[in-house]
Formats: C-alpha cells, sequence, structure tokens
C-alpha cells in the first residue's frame, strides 16, 4: 500500500517536472526563434508547418506590426496607387488585422472605375473598418494627422502606413524594433504634384510596440526617419537597397506600370500581377481562333443591303471560311436569300436570354452582348455587329491571340478608355472571354457602356497579357464623323470630317469600319445608290463588291 502510494507521487512529480520543463522549453524556443528543436533529418523544414510559418512572422511577442492602421481622414476616391498600399501591406507586412479608420468611405466615381477598396474588402478578410467621429483633426492638417495617429499607437500599438506608401519589403528586423517610423508631411507649396489633399498627407509608417513609452515616441517623432525609410520615388529609383517602402504621390494606373523598366514598375507588378516582368502580350500560332464570322440576330427583321454588303465583306475580304447568323428568328428579304444560296452562310436557332448570373437582361442590346460571349466562348472565331465592313484580311497574326478588340470613342466618366465589343476576335474558351463574362455577375441593364465597354476594360487591367487591345481593329464611325482610335484625341465628339484627310489609305490603317449611325448610310441604301456614289464609304462598298466577284 505504501509502495502504491510512493508510487502514485512519484509519478505526479515527474508529471510536474515534465511540465514545468515542457513550458520553460516552449518559452525558451518562443524568446528564442533561432533555437533548433531538433535536426533538420527528424522535422524537414516546410513552409506547410504552421508553428514555423507563426514563428516567422512574430519572433518576439510584442511587435509593431500585428496590426496595420490607416486613417483616411478626407472625402475622396481610394484610386489604385490607394490599392497598391495595402496590396503591399498584406504581401509584405503580412498582419493578422488591417484596421481602416476613416471619416468618409471612400468615394465611387459615377461608374465605378475606383472600385479597388471595394475589391479589397470583399477579398481581405482580415481588414477592419472603423468610422471615425467626423470632427476628429486628423481630417485638418498632416501635423494634426500626426498627432492623431501619435495618440492612438501610444494607446493600442501597431504599424500605421500612410494612404500612398507601397512597402517592398518588411523583414524581422523591422518587425522587432520598439519604434519603427519613417514620414513626411507635405503642404501645398511642394512643386511635386497639384493635389488638394496633398496638405493633409501624411506619408510613409510608424510603428510602435505596445506599452512603449511615450516620452521615448513623442521624442523620437520630433525627426522624420528611425533607420529604415519610406522613400521618395526618386530616391527609390536611385538607392532602392535604402528603402524599406515608397510613397507614390502620382496618380498611376495598371496601364502605367506594365512597361517600365524601373524600380517601381517591378514592385507594382510584383504586388498586383505576381511577377516583376514586363508585361508581354502572348501569341500561340499552334491554336488559332477560328476563321468563322458570328453575328448575333434577334426578332423577326429583314436583313438589307447594307447587312448584306457587311456578311460579304467577312466573306471576301476578312477571308472567314463561313458565316453564322444566331437568334430566335431566321433574317427576312431577298439579300437573305441570296445569302443563303450563294454563300456560306448557315442560321442557328438560340433564345433571348432573360438573365445572367441572376440578373434579369431586358435590353436587347445588351442580351446581344450576353450573347456574343457565349458564343466566342464556346465555339471561337470573330464576332461582328451587322453593320460592321471589313476593309482588310484577318492575318494569322490576330488569329494568334487569346482575344483582340478594339476601342470604344464614347467617354465613360473615371475610366482611362473603354472597348467596343462590334468586333470581337477570340480562340475557343479564351482565358480573356471567361474572366469577362464572370464581371457579368456585376451586370447592369441600365448602362449600356458599362456592361460592353467598362467591364472589359477592367478584365484588360487585370489581365493584359491575354488581349490585343488593337487600334486598327476597327474605326467607329457615327454621322459621317469616324474616330481613329490611332488619333490622340479620338474620343472627342467635335472630331468631324476633316479627320477623314487623314483616313484616307482605309485599306491600310484599318481593319474594319464600323458604322453606328444612321443605319443604313446613305451609300449603302441598294447597289445602284453605292455605284453612284463617291467618298470613302462609297470605295469601301465597292471594293467589297469586286473582292466578292459581284462587279
Amino acid at each position: 500500500m505504501v509502495s502504491e502510494k510512493r508510487g502514485k507521487v512519484v509519478f505526479l512529480l515527474a508529471s510536474a517536472v515534465l511540465a514545468v520543463t515542457s513550458l520553460c522549453f516552449i518559452y525558451v524556443v518562443y524568446r528564442n526563434p533561432g533555437v533548433r528543436v531538433c535536426a533538420s533529418a527528424d522535422i524537414p523544414p516546410t513552409s506547410t508547418n504552421v508553428h514555423t510559418d507563426l514563428v516567422e512572422l512574430y519572433p518576439v511577442p510584442n511587435v509593431n506590426s500585428k496590426t496595420v492602421h490607416y486613417f483616411w481622414c478626407a472625402r475622396k476616391m481610394f484610386e489604385f496607387h490607394n490599392y497598391l498600399s495595402i496590396l503591399s501591406v498584406v504581401k509584405m507586412v503580412k498582419p493578422l488585422k488591417i484596421v481602416f479608420h476613416y471619416t468618409d468611405y471612400p468615394v465611387l466615381d459615377p461608374l465605378e472605375y475606383n472600385s479597388w477598396f471595394r475589391d479589397l474588402v470583399a477579398t481581405i478578410p482580415y481588414l477592419v473598418l472603423d468610422e471615425m467621429s467626423t470632427d476628429t483633426s486628423c481630417r485638418n492638417s498632416a501635423k494634426d494627422k500626426l498627432h492623431t495617429v501619435q495618440q492612438y499607437l501610444l494607446q493600442h500599438g501597431g504599424l500605421y502606413v500612410g494612404e500612398n506608401t507601397v512597402f517592398r519589403q518588411f523583414p524581422t528586423q523591422a518587425k522587432q524594433m520598439q519604434l519603427l517610423f519613417s514620414f513626411r508631411t507635405a503642404n501645398k507649396n511642394e512643386k511635386i504634384i497639384k493635389n488638394e489633399y496633398l496638405d493633409k498627407c501624411l506619408d510613409g509608417f510608424i510603428g510602435v510596440v505596445p506599452g512603449t513609452n511615450a516620452t521615448t515616441v513623442n521624442e523620437s517623432l520630433t525627426f522624420s526617419h528611425s533607420d529604415m525609410r519610406a522613400c521618395s520615388m526618386y530616391d527609390y529609383e536611385v538607392s532602392v537597397e535604402r528603402c524599406l517602402a515608397v510613397t507614390v504621390n502620382l496618380p498611376v494606373r495598371p496601364k502605367d506600370i506594365w512597361y517600365i523598366d524601373i524600380n517601381f514598375g517591378k514592385l507594382a507588378r510584383l504586388l498586383f500581377y505576381g511577377k516583376s516582368d514586363v508585361i508581354h502580350l502572348q501569341q500561340d500560332f499552334k491554336v488559332l481562333a477560328p476563321r468563322i464570322s458570328h453575328y448575333i440576330w434577334f426578332g423577326k427583321r429583314t436583313l438589307t443591303y447594307a447587312h448584306y454588303l457587311s456578311v460579304l465583306s467577312a466573306l471576301y475580304v476578312a477571308r472567314l471560311y463561313h458565316v453564322y447568323f444566331h437568334g430566335d428568328c431566321e433574317p427576312l428579304g431577298e439579300f437573305w436569300e441570296t445569302l443563303k444560296r450563294e454563300e456560306n452562310v448557315t442560321f442557328v436557332f438560340m433564345e433571348l436570354p432573360e438573365f445572367v448570373f441572376g440578373n434579369v437582361v431586358q435590353n436587347k442590346a445588351h442580351a446581344n452582348d450576353v450573347v456574343k460571349l457565349y458564343i466566342l466562348n464556346k465555339y471561337g472565331g470573330v464576332n461582328q455587329d451587322p453593320d460592321v465592313l471589313w476593309t482588310k484580311p484577318i492575318e494569322d497574326s490576330h488569329l494568334a491571340y487569346d482575344s483582340v478588340m478594339g476601342f470604344e470613342w464614347v467617354k465613360a466618366d473615371g475610366w482611362p478608355e473603354t472597348f467596343n465589343i462590334g468586333v470581337f476576335i477570340a480562340k475557343k474558351h479564351s482565358k480573356f472571354v471567361h474572366e469577362f463574362l464572370l464581371t457579368m455577375k456585376d451586370y447592369r441593364d441600365k448602362h449600356w457602356i458599362y456592361n460592353s465597354g467598362c467591364l472589359p476594360y477592367r478584365v484588360y487591367e487585370r489581365f493584359p497579357h491575354v488581349l490585343h487591345a488593337d487600334r486598327q481593329l476597327q474605326v467607329l464611325c457615327y454621322k459621317h464623323k469616324c474616330h481613329p482610335p490611332w488619333f490622340k484625341d479620338y474620343n472627342e465628339y467635335y472630331m468631324n470630317d476633316d479627320a477623314l484627310y487623314f483616313f484616307i489609305e482605309w485599306n491600310v490603317e484599318t481593319l474594319s469600319v464600323h458604322l453606328t449611325f444612321p443605319k443604313p448610310y446613305p451609300e449603302y441604301t441598294s447597289q445602284a445608290t453605292l455605284m453612284a456614289s463617291t467618298g470613302m464609304y462609297a470605295s469601301i462598298g465597292r471594293n467589297i463588291l469586286k473582292k466578292a466577284g459581284k462587279i
């Protein structure tokens, strides 16, 4: 009995010693991440080891970057360079939480080009929104903002990051610093940029470990830098290794970073596209888009002489092998009967779509656009509207791209440019078409340019390597005013017939003309009218008839 009790006591003592030893061992390992637990042969290092990842991120219990804070103290739009800032925090700093303190929620432009903040909220699960009082002092000036940030960090700790600050790295050394800071306050007299909010900017970063002495912080922040710096864009190009981050005080959009072979361009591409390489447009000549043409044709209506010319141009000028009409009613009229009898033309029945991703589609023009994506995704080929006339052959070099699209001349508020899908070339199961189709989750039935013009541009910004945005693919003409996209001011309404003097070589400068209004153009009401007409449009029409052997 006594020996049994002694055995229990020994067991309990051994257990206690083991527990204490384990706790001490865990404490030593936690406080000293360099301590090796076992030989590499026992547990090979791997990024899938969660404990290893956490120790790498937070080698000491108190660091300055577990929580990152942004202070948004003005009513303005959240732009692409602001997006890059938070993206750099996610990828370089790797915090447990990002708190976005705001007095005014980021503003959206009318057609929502600058939806970058909305994208972040939808994709970062640990992004926390904190609405501040509108009378907070951070709205007044950079100096007041610094005071607001300083007081908040003294109380809560964490890492403040300026809204224009983009990190290139954030090493363990930076995380362990009790006080890490590099900031600059700007004023309206600076000539580096014209910006009404410049006097309220507090660029750079300030990191404070919780519990840091307030006097230390206050005294230190009388200087603008600790050892690790947030550099200006100029300094970042001159001596990148000195910079922990770069402050971006110039408007930047995705297209601005595609081809610039400088340090900032490399960093921005790495953050946004995952690679620092300059964007290269992909071509694959082993698999071409099929030489077939697709027309979308819904409703009971007559195929006119202008439409007839369009089909002939697809077959004999663009040199496509077959033309398909997709719709719910076969075209009517003598010219349709002629096409069926004499040309490689086929009607394919399909119903008008009523929904796309649960969104009601009531506008017939929008329904046509949705069908274009369905057709190109399934079959590939060349989509063209019935008011498009081809002026040159489509070479294999165009068919080797994933997709090819041209530009719309009508402006959309806030957008750099927009596309027109009246002419659209794509391979079967095209990456671009697939992504474009997914954007229809955000379909707007009352905004025609948003669906077919803005949404493909949004895809283009995110996948620039798969779309050939060709300024020579088509020229849009409205009321005899043509808008060649290679002109500097092509999307200005004031362009008139004078522009045609620079558009004389229509059979050299563009692959097609898209005659949007009136319908039809007067030259194309009949063959007799066409033959009696003069000018560019008449020349284009007669060229089609000649290539088709009709004259």
